[in-house]
């Protein structure tokens, strides 16, 4: 981290360069810390981010093993894809030389991702917005570290002859059509298991038939970390709510997209 901080603290007086340092260093060391410098937009405009105790338990889980190969199933509206873009960021902007890459089943919601990577760092405080050598709707490359975020579709293809410190498969469980999960995890698998390369596969589910649900099935024995998140772990959602969302959408649909269990029916 010594030549981001030395960039940072040019030009400053030394009083607010020490304070900015401890700021910088902080941040580095506690990332609940660093969450809530990140603005996410809400209803009522851009918010600190303020996460909700699951968020909180996975943010810590992730920084005290960091490189670790986990899998998020998470119910609709919890907030799944914001705290691992938060963790994204913060890994890439305080590790040196590192490569990360985001994927998801179609290019534009990658984009997306990045697109919400990229305005978290566009708002943090001016001392953390360490310079960038690349900025595209693509990736972002920090100058000084030389680490990266990227995003594309899922592709087996793609993954050739890439070296990949962390992956990031967005709604994993929807990335079947066409068999793409499988051969993606056939073609990364055997060379990532010689290496340290981190896992992240975040997803709703959506039944059997896909990548997401065996390597559920199978963890903890396969290496992967479970995390699970219902409607019950969200701050508000009561029984009264839980009432007008079956009532709304039906039970077979809440039990899956809601309560996180796993059907064969596909919505």
């Amino acid at each position: 981290m010594g030549k981001v901080v030395k960039i940072i603290i040019q030009g400053v007086t030394s009083q607010k360069a020490q304070k900015e340092l401890d700021d910088i260093t902080r941040c580095r060391n506690d990332i609940l810390y660093f969450a809530k410098k990140c603005m996410i937009l809400t209803t009522e405009g851009l918010k600190p981010f303020e996460p909700y105790p699951w968020q909180a338990r996975l943010l810590k889980k992730l920084t005290m093993t960091l490189n670790s190969r986990d899998l998020v199933m998470a119910a609709r509206q919890t907030g799944k894809t914001t705290v691992v873009a938060i963790f994204f960021l913060w890994y890439a902007m305080f590790h040196n030389d590192k490569n990360l890459w985001i994927f998801s089943r179609k290019e534009i919601a990658a984009k997306e991702i990045m697109q919400k990577i990229r305005e978290m760092y566009a708002n943090l405080p001016k001392h953390l917005r360490f310079e960038l050598k690349h900025n595209s709707k693509s990736w972002i490359e920090f100058r000084e570290n030389h680490s990266r975020i990227g995003c594309s579709a899922l592709s087996d293809k793609w993954i050739h002859g890439r070296s990949l410190d962390y992956i990031w498969i967005d709604e994993a469980a929807f990335c079947h059509e066409g068999g793409m999960d499988t051969k993606f995890i056939a073609c990364t698998f055997p060379v990532f298991s010689t290496t340290n390369t981190g896992m992240i596969l975040t997803s709703t589910p959506h039944g059997t038939a896909n990548e997401f649900y065996q390597l559920w099935l199978k963890s903890p024995g396969n290496g992967f970390r479970r995390t699970k998140v219902t409607w019950g772990d969200i701050p508000g959602r009561d029984e009264d709510w839980k009432k007008k969302m079956i009532r709304d959408n039906g039970q077979l649909f809440f039990d899956q997209e809601f309560d996180c269990k796993i059907l064969r029916s596909k919505f």
